[in-house]
């Protein structure tokens, strides 16, 4: 059952902080995670009383019951420009830091805007514990006589029971293929919640916006915890045990991509491997008979050391295994 609180006073935010804690640290959180999610909680319960004479707070599970989430509402005026109070050194009062909601953004997994207008605000934020289901690793090395790395690697465990893994291989030499991967990077970062072409046709923008001229080929998984659904963009490849044919598109992130992106479901066996690769790895590689009794780390520098094309580009490796 939902705890209910009313801030009405500086102590009555304390006691609330102290509650969340113990709550977070009984239903798992380690002491660092458990005291991020208090000094968000304690962020905002001070911020209610500053600015809006105090607010109602619910303490309560994530709907998937891998999480805790914190409800504060209150009956101020609202925020004018709530996009400004994300930005550091944002502030309306000559005594704060200006930390603010970006602060408390970056201490949890999710910061929802559930109401802001002039009857008040309503912002709900969601930690959970993000322990990966199965075993995973990643190698991302660069070319032999590259100044720069342009691939990347991306990984995210979220929700207690969601992970997405990616690969980006950016096309051409030099700083500008690595900022441009390195963009891509940034804006999964800000977007890995959303669907994968969602997610691919945002990056697609955010390199022709900043002017990056470098395309970027890719390979997103996202694995759930039944199923997982994938695309792969361009000459980057996955291997699967069990066995399964998986298409690609062709196409690109920047200048070639599809205006119709297909993003393909599978189910997901009880015990499988799935090893994500760049173009910088060898396509005919024979490995299945380590998939069974190899730890992913053990995989990942396998297929690195018998299979890259080390002197020919970038090499980048994602393993996942269960069972």
């Amino acid at each position: 059952m939902p705890s209910l609180f009313q801030i009405n006073t500086k102590n009555d935010a304390y006691a609330c902080v102290l509650v969340l804690r113990n709550f977070a640290m009984d239903f798992g959180f380690s002491e660092f995670d458990a005291s991020l999610m208090a000094n968000a909680g304690s962020e905002l319960f001070v911020n209610s009383l500053c600015y809006a004479n105090g607010s109602v707070v619910e303490i309560f599970y994530t709907k998937n019951g891998l999480g805790i989430e914190v409800k504060v509402d209150d009956n101020g005026e609202g925020i004018v420009d709530i996009d400004k109070c994300f930005m550091d050194g944002y502030t309306t009062s000559k005594t704060s830091l200006g930390l603010g909601l970006g602060s408390i953004k970056r201490s949890v997994d999710e910061l929802i805007i559930n109401k802001n207008d002039a009857d008040g605000l309503s912002i709900s934020l969601r930690k959970y514990i993000n322990k990966p289901l199965y075993d995973n690793a990643e190698i991302s090395l660069k070319e032999v006589g590259e100044e720069f790395n342009r691939d990347a690697t991306f990984v995210k465990h979220y929700d207690g029971d969601k992970s997405l893994f990616v690969i980006l291989d950016g096309a051409g030499h030099g700083i500008k293929t690595y900022m441009s991967t390195q963009k891509v990077k940034a804006v999964i970062l800000e977007n890995y919640r959303l669907p994968l072409d969602t997610m691919i046709y945002k990056c697609c923008e955010a390199l022709k916006t900043s002017k990056l001229t470098r395309t970027v080929e890719a390979v997103f998984v996202r694995i759930k915890p039944e199923k997982f659904e994938y695309i792969i963009l361009g000459n980057q490849f996955i291997r699967c045990y069990p066995k399964k044919s998986l298409l690609f598109t062709l196409g690109s992130m920047g200048k070639n991509l599809p205006k119709d992106l297909v993003v393909r479901e599978l189910d997901l066996a009880e015990a499988f491997c799935m090893s994500l690769c760049s173009d910088g790895i060898e396509k005919e590689m024979n490995i299945y008979e380590l998939y069974s009794n190899t730890s992913a780390i053990a995989l990942c520098e396998a297929i690195y050391n018998h299979y890259n094309l080390n002197n020919d580009d970038d090499s980048s490796v994602i393993v996942i295994k269960r069972g």
